[in-house]
């Protein structure tokens, strides 16, 4: 082998081993690039499941808000058409309660009597019974609107 072959051999050898040391670099450099894209890719995915769940936290949060906002206005409507009741029935029963006056109204207007007026105890039944359907539809509508949500 003459000295122009032993160089060509050593420029072989040389690019040879450059042509190793790259590719390993470029091997590394893939495989570390490949694992920065996979933590990225974790990462996202674990930020959009806590995001997902304070979204879930927040809506059930506001579910239960306004199945007690239903709730309370199921419960002041219920009171307010019971006090209404028992504001009607005490009327009733102030008018049942003078006789004399409603008697004297009457044929004072021209002698027509009217119906007769129900008695203080069939007022009474009859808005307890009024009020009572009320207050029962007062809390099927909050279940309804509970349930809707």
């Amino acid at each position: 082998m003459d000295e122009i072959g032993l160089w060509q051999a050593l420029a072989a050898l040389v690019v040879a081993g450059l042509g190793v040391m790259l590719h390993g670099r470029w091997a590394r450099r893939r495989t570390e690039r490949k694992q920065r894209e996979e933590a990225a890719k974790r990462e996202a995915v674990e930020e959009a499941l806590h995001s997902l769940a304070e979204r879930e936290e927040e809506s059930r949060i506001e579910r239960a808000g306004a199945r007690r906002m239903a709730e309370e206005i199921a419960r002041l409507k219920a009171q307010r058409e019971a006090e209404q009741a028992q504001r009607e029935a005490e009327q009733v029963q102030r008018e049942t309660s003078q006789p004399e006056i409603q008697a004297h109204d009457s044929a004072a207007g021209g002698g027509d009597a009217a119906a007769p007026a129900p008695t203080a105890t069939e007022s009474r039944d009859a808005e307890l019974r009024e009020a009572a359907r009320r207050e029962a539809e007062a809390h099927a509508e909050a279940q309804r609107i509970a349930q809707a949500e």
